[in-house]
Parts: C-alpha cells; structure tokens; sequence
C-alpha cells in the first residue's frame, strides 16, 4: 500500500518551536495491490486522509483492513479525523467502521483470549495537546463492530506495538513529545485479565517513534527507534542520535538497557532472520 501525498507534519519538528509545521494536504488515495502469480497489480484504490499506517486481521472468518488517518487537509494536524475499518466483501474492501481519532499515526490489531482488539496511537488535539490519549478498542460480535473498550495515557504517541512473553500480553507505546520535549518517556503497557491494560513500565526516549518486539532464542527484546533530541551531542544535527534495543530481564520482570545502535533519524525498527 502507498501513500500518494505526506503531510508536514510528520517530518521532523522544526528548529524553531521544537514541534513542527501542520501544513495543508490534500486527502490521498492509498493502493491495494494484489500477487497475481508473478507480479502485484492494482486491486483497488482506497479514498484516506494522511494515511500513516495499516494492519490486516481476522475476525470470524472475515478479512479487514484498518488504516490510521492522521489529516483532512482542511485544518490543522491536531483535529479529529477518522481512521477507517475496511472488511472484504468477497470482491473489494468496504467502509466497515469509522473511528474517530486525532493525527492517527499507527494502528494495531491483535487477539487476547480469543477476543480481537485494536489500539491507534493518537499524536495530538486541540482540546489535550499531546497529552490526548489513545484508545484500545474491542470487537463486539453482537454489533459486529469495534467498541470503546480503553483509553491509554500518552504524549504524543507515534507508535503502538502489541507482544506476548509467555501468557503476558504487553502494549508498548512510542512517545514523541511531550513537557520535556522529545525527552519524553515511553510507556509499556501490561494486561490484567479482567482489568484490561495497565501501566507496567517507562523507558527514557528521544524523540520515538516505533517499536519492534522480537525473540532470539530464549531471550526477549524490544528495539526502539529514537528519532529527535534537542539535546543531541550535536545540536545541528538533532536526529543523529543512537537508538535502543532493550532485553526482558526475567528476574527483575522488566525490560533493560541491551544495546545502543547508532542511527540517523530513525523511524522503524524491522526484524527478520534467514536461515535456521
């Protein structure tokens, strides 16, 4: 899938005010592409707003697509455009749902307990600022439809990553900014069973903008992208800063500093392995 125009502001914030500009887009067009059997051709063009990130899932036998809005083009970043929930028709994808959400900058679904949810990682608002926080949404098979399920405490949030350590579901969440700067913490979020999720850790950050959950072995990680800092050993050069792989550490029950990777303005981490 692509994205036929970006906006202004989800580049790197500016050396002025230290957040960046909003300036106007235009509403996009993303692409489905479909394998033929040797090739991908155009399946079907999608009408989206700033659209920064998808995912694809199940539910019953039912394929979707969900695609995080984050611009209309008319106003500023900071108001509410909605995100979209595509279901398969047999044919095409088909508007299933909207979702209100304000700069939605990624968007997650996964399954706890045979129930399917999805998180959208809200960035900013005119009501909140960046303090506006991001919602974990449940699916109802009676309305056949995603309902509020929770809303998660973020600043800024970029970024939203689902994983499993054993029977221990985790969200971790990319903070961008907030009163500190892009020196704001990012939280990991753990589930409760009959709770929902609650606050189990935060990491230092700069700037992030992503996670990346991966297992080697026995052993857990968690890569982070860091992506800003004012203060950068190099104050002319505010993204060429070092990104953060943390390790599950089983006794303590928390994740801790494994490695820093040097990395230029870093927006996504991806694992992969070839080979046994």
């Amino acid at each position: 899938m692509r994205r036929s125009t970006s906006s202004s502001s989800l580049l790197p914030p500016s050396d002025d005010d230290g957040r960046g500009s909003s300036g106007d887009i235009d509403p996009t067009i993303s692409t489905i592409w479909r394998f033929n059997g040797t090739a991908f051709v155009e399946f079907q063009a999608v009408e989206t707003a700033g659209a920064n990130a998808w995912c694809a899932f199940e539910i019953d036998g039912q394929h979707f697509l969900a695609v995080a809005n984050s611009h209309d083009g008319l106003l500023n970043a900071s108001s509410p455009v909605n995100s979209t929930v595509l279901r398969f028709d047999g044919r095409r994808f088909v508007t299933h749902q909207q979702i209100p959400t304000y700069m939605g900058l990624d968007i997650e679904s996964f399954r706890i307990d045979n129930e399917t949810y999805l998180a959208i990682a809200n960035t900013e608002s005119k009501a909140e600022g960046f303090s506006v926080k991001s919602p974990v949404l449940k699916w109802s098979r009676e309305q056949a439809r995603f309902m509020p399920f929770q809303l998660l405490a973020t600043s800024a949030a970029t970024g939203v990553t689902h994983f499993a350590i054993g029977d221990t579901d985790f969200l971790a969440v990319a903070n961008r900014y907030g009163r500190t700067g892009h020196r704001e913490r990012s939280p990991i979020f753990r589930w409760r069973p009959g709770k929902g999720f609650e606050l189990f850790q935060t990491v230092p950050t700069k700037g992030a903008y992503d996670w990346e959950f991966f297992t080697i072995g026995s052993s857990h990680f968690l890569a982070l992208a860091n992506h800003w800092d004012e203060e950068a050993p190099n104050r002319k050069h505010p993204i060429d800063i070092d990104s953060v792989v943390y390790i599950y550490n089983g006794t303590t029950y928390g994740f801790v500093h494994y490695q820093s990777l040097a990395t230029v303005g870093a927006e996504q981490w991806r694992h992969f392995a070839i080979g046994a």
